[in-house]
């Protein structure tokens, strides 16, 4: 059967979900809390400022948090959802489109289900300049399959284990109780049971296989994609991307990546002028 081939993907993808669970950080340190207190005392402070018309006061006030944030984020790994997205946030407010996403991203990594980090990226993706729609099949993909896209991976390898076992459960009482034996809506449970993992196992597998092709965003404000890896070769469209562009790394050659976009085309950035998620 299909879920048994994919089990111990899946099982190794679960206990990982555990691992990070166990590894969720307390921040811990005089110094760390109080560059926390420091940044959010001076990004309350931009706000009050913005409110009295004093932009450019705002907006060195809002640097001031984002420097805290950072360096709280290099001292600790970025190992905090919650700090990524503060930080997300900031770059928000101060016009960063680019590393705005790039950290909304991050945060909807670690903590996937917060309602909070939806809202924040779905707001700066519409904020880019390039509105880049994805292929037919791969929108026709995510109308089918919204649920692969908006359930967290921690939700549904939870979901599998449940229905997996509860499966298994059902089919022992079938087998060896005599009362189930003859019940012929068991039989309906164990085949949507069944299917059911299928399908939540396949989305599993799918999601670790993408691991080969990491997401990435466009940070800089604008970049020139390329045919080749090199500036000797032409540009590959009419226009640049900018910043907040997401994208798939499929090669990496030091200082260029060779890149999918959403809608399928292929191209070679500079790589300075992205990160990964």
């Amino acid at each position: 059967m299909i879920v048994i081939r994919v089990f111990p993907v899946v099982l190794l993808m679960l206990l990982n979900t555990l691992w990070s669970w166990a590894q969720l950080p307390a921040f811990q340190g005089s110094d760390t809390r109080a560059l926390l207190d420091e940044a959010a005392l001076m990004y309350r402070k931009a706000d009050e400022l913005e409110s009295s018309g004093q932009s450019a006061a705002a907006t060195e006030a809002l640097r001031g948090a984002l420097m805290r944030y950072e360096r709280v984020g290099d001292q600790t790994g970025w190992i905090n959802g919650l700090l990524l997205y503060n930080t997300a946030n900031t770059y928000l407010r101060l016009g960063d489109v680019g590393h705005a996403v790039l950290f909304y991203r991050r945060a909807a990594e670690l903590i996937p289900g917060d309602r909070n980090v939806r809202q924040g990226l779905s707001y700066a993706r519409r904020l880019r300049t390039d509105q880049i729609e994805h292929t037919l099949s791969a929108g026709i993909s995510r109308a089918v399959l919204f649920w692969h896209f908006l359930l967290p991976t921690r939700t549904r390898a939870m979901a599998f284990l449940a229905i997996w076992f509860s499966t298994w459960v059902i089919l022992f009482f079938r087998f060896f109780s005599g009362v189930f034996r003859q019940a012929r809506w068991l039989r309906y449970i164990v085949v949507a049971g069944a299917l059911s993992a299928c399908i939540i196992a396949v989305s599993l597998t799918v999601e670790l296989l993408e691991e080969d092709q990491p997401a990435g965003v466009i940070t800089a404000s604008s970049v020139i994609a390329r045919q080749g890896d090199g500036h000797s070769y032409g540009s590959s469209f009419n226009s640049s991307l900018h910043e907040g562009t997401e994208f798939r790394l499929l090669q990496d050659r030091g200082k260029w990546w060779y890149i999918r976009l959403a809608d399928g085309r292929e191209t070679w950035i500079i790589a300075s002028a992205a990160d990964l998620v």
